[in-house]
C-alpha cells in the first residue's frame, strides 16, 4: 500500500504511524516525492525506512513524461500524481486523505476498495488490536487539532470490524 503525504502527516501527527505499520498482511510503501512532502515528519519516516517497517517505491516505475500528463490531467500535487501512478502500475492499494486525490485514485485505479485514508487505517489497527478504540479516537481528536482535514466522527467508529473486502488484502 501506497502512502500519500497527507495520511503520513496526519498518522505521524496523531502518534499512531507506528502501530498502524504493524497492520497484518499489508507492506507500506512511500515514494520519493511524497517523502519530500512529508517533511515534517521526515525523522519518524527515516526511523521506519531504517527498521524495514517501511519501504520506499521504486519511482522509476513512472517515466517523467507520463508524470507530468497525469499531473496536468489530474490536476494534483506532486506526491499525490506520484501515489496514484506508482500504485497503478504495481496495482496496489493507496492510503490518502485529500478528497480530490481520492477520487482522482478511485478513478484511476477503478475501484474505491483501492483507497484508503488514515481513519480507515487506523480503523484496520484497531480490529487487529493494534491501537484501542478510545487511543485511535484521541489520535484523531489530535490530527483536527494540528490542521487535519478529517470528517466528523465518534469512537464508534474504529469499533467497526473490518474485513478483507474492505481493500485491506495483502496487496502491497
Amino acid at each position: 500500500m501506497l502512502l500519500d503525504a497527507s495520511t503520513v502527516i496526519n498518522l505521524v501527527n496523531g502518534g499512531v504511524f507506528d502501530a498502524v505499520l504493524g497492520i497484518e498482511g499489508v507492506r507500506f510503501q512511500v515514494g520519493s516525492l511524497v517523502r519530500d512532502e512529508a517533511s515534517s515528519a521526515s525523522e519518524v519516516l527515516d526511523l521506519e525506512l531504517a527498521k524495514g517497517s517501511l519501504t520506499l517505491a521504486d519511482d522509476g516505475l513512472v517515466p517523467y513524461s507520463a508524470f507530468l500528463a497525469a499531473k496536468n490531467d489530474m490536476g494534483l500535487g506532486d506526491g499525490e500524481t506520484e501515489c496514484i501512478l506508482i500504485a497503478s502500475v504495481i496495482q496496489c492499494q493507496i492510503a490518502c486523505d485529500d478528497g480530490r486525490a481520492r477520487k482522482a485514485a478511485i478513478k484511476r485505479l477503478g475501484h474505491e476498495s483501492l483507497v484508503t485514508g488514515s481513519l480507515g487505517l487506523m480503523q484496520r489497527a484497531c480490529s487487529q488490536g493494534l491501537i484501542s478504540t478510545e487511543a485511535a479516537h484521541l489520535a484523531y481528536e489530535e490530527m483536527r487539532k494540528l490542521g487535519g482535514y478529517l470528517p466528523q466522527i465518534d469512537v464508534d467508529f474504529f469499533a467497526k470490524e473490518v474485513t478483507l473486502l474492505d481493500g485491506f488484502g495483502a496487496q502491497p
